[in-house]
């Protein structure tokens, strides 16, 4: 098993590994001039949006880092095991040797800035860095609470056979509406991407959102 476009050379790593983590899948490989030996693991299921933009991220920008499979629908993430990583028992998680972050928009700014990203990531000027954190609160706060909740009601909690109802559902709809009008003639009415004319982790994280639908 591995990711979408991932070369049979990629190595997995299942040896001595926490029981919690029943695969796990190398971005880098060891004779890439891109790896460095790092100890910086992200913690994903793919199931999950934020999950696949911090795994995008790492991806798209060739970091040196490891990506591991926590499976949500077998729930190793409310192990012992990876509690001690993210005590909140949610994904994605970081660990960069004794230091762990949860929140995916903190490890993206974490992971961009710990490895110097290209600047269309995230840039280093002042206004266009607010300009990025600003549509990753802005997809947070507002489209996430859109789409995840509809996918939830309609799909995500019917097949957990959680609590869902078909008002929550319009609810959901009503606030991903509102947020996809926002999209189009606020954030993308001047440029292609959020935050200027190249991609930054904003994007990213917005795209896994609407992709979602």
């Amino acid at each position: 098993q591995r990711f979408p476009g991932q070369k049979s050379a990629d190595r997995q790593r299942t040896v001595g590994r926490p029981p919690l983590l029943h695969s796990t899948f190398r971005i880098c490989h060891r004779d890439s001039p891109a790896y460095c030996g790092t100890m910086t693991t992200v913690f994903v299921d793919l199931m999950s949006q934020p999950s696949r933009a911090c795994t995008l991220f790492c991806r798209a920008a060739g970091l040196p880092v490891d990506i591991e499979q926590v499976r949500l629908d077998k729930k190793q993430q409310k192990t012992p095991e990876y509690l001690a990583i993210n005590p909140f028992g949610k994904v994605p998680a970081l660990r960069d040797g004794e230091f762990t972050l949860p929140e995916s928009a903190s490890i993206l700014r974490y992971l961009a800035v710990k490895f110097n990203v290209a600047d269309h990531w995230y840039p280093r000027e002042p206004k266009a860095r607010a300009t990025v954190e600003s549509a990753m609160d802005w997809s947070s706060t507002t489209l996430r609470s859109g789409a995840a909740r509809l996918g939830w009601h309609r799909v995500v909690g019917k097949r957990m056979g959680a609590p869902t109802s078909e008002d929550g559902a319009k609810e959901a709809l009503g606030l991903l509406k509102l947020a996809l009008h926002q999209l189009e003639t606020i954030w993308l009415a001047r440029s292609p991407f959020v935050a200027g004319s190249g991609i930054s982790i904003a994007d990213l994280q917005i795209v896994c959102e609407l992709e979602q639908l």
